[in-house]
């Protein structure tokens, strides 16, 4: 009987985790689909965004984002 209690748990478990997760996935997608016109938007206002954000980060995330400063230059930091 205890074998079969223990099993049972183990199932109730399994069962639980497989539900969160599906919950979890149904949350993510209500997320991403509020968020894609948001995105698309901000992608379209700016078709030069994309290869500035690559340029940003082929330069190492300095910290000079929107503004950046040019390649081997380095950009101004604000006072704290």
């Amino acid at each position: 009987m205890t074998c079969a209690l223990s099993a049972l748990s183990a199932f109730s478990a399994t069962g639980a985790q497989v539900q969160a997760d599906a919950l979890g996935t149904l949350a993510g997608l209500e997320l991403a689909e509020r968020s894609l016109p948001g995105l698309e938007a901000l992608l379209l206002s700016d078709p030069k965004l994309v290869g500035k954000k690559s340029l940003y980060v082929r330069l190492g995330a300095r910290g000079d984002w929107p503004n950046l400063a040019p390649p081997g230059e380095l950009p101004a930091v604000a006072p704290a």
